[in-house]
């Protein structure tokens, strides 16, 4: 899923951008706050896209190494900016996807941690 929306030739939210901001109208006038804007969306789903990554790195690698969560979700975001911006010239290569998506890893990454923490702490008990 993340390769289709990453090297997708168009823009993934083309043709969605004025549905979004009909629902961002709707929240902003039941009180959501101004500030979370299309802007805010986008960057909060470039977090949540790159946070599965982070927890499988460590559920593979283990806790002595849950930081490689976080240095793969910078390496698979900046190569994904990369290509985006030599190969696919209607997309928008960014460092904010970059910082959002190493984010979403990091955040992963601790979401993996505490998993493993809890495995190991439950098999402890079991012997």
């Amino acid at each position: 899923m993340l390769a289709s929306i990453a090297f997708t030739a168009r823009p993934v939210d083309e043709g969605f951008g004025p549905t979004l901001q009909r629902g961002l109208d709707v929240l902003h006038s039941i009180g959501v706050p101004v500030w979370v804007d299309y802007s805010t969306v986008e960057f909060t789903a470039n977090i949540a896209l790159f946070v599965p990554l982070g927890v499988v790195v460590v559920l593979l690698v283990g806790l002595d190494r849950w930081w490689w969560g976080a240095v793969a979700g910078f390496v698979a975001s900046a190569t994904i900016e990369l290509g985006q911006l030599v190969f696919l010239p209607g997309r928008f290569a960014s460092a904010d996807d970059v910082v959002a998506n190493t984010t979403g890893a990091v955040i992963g990454a601790l979401v993996g941690v505490v998993v493993l923490d809890v495995v190991h702490r439950l098999a402890a008990v079991r012997r």
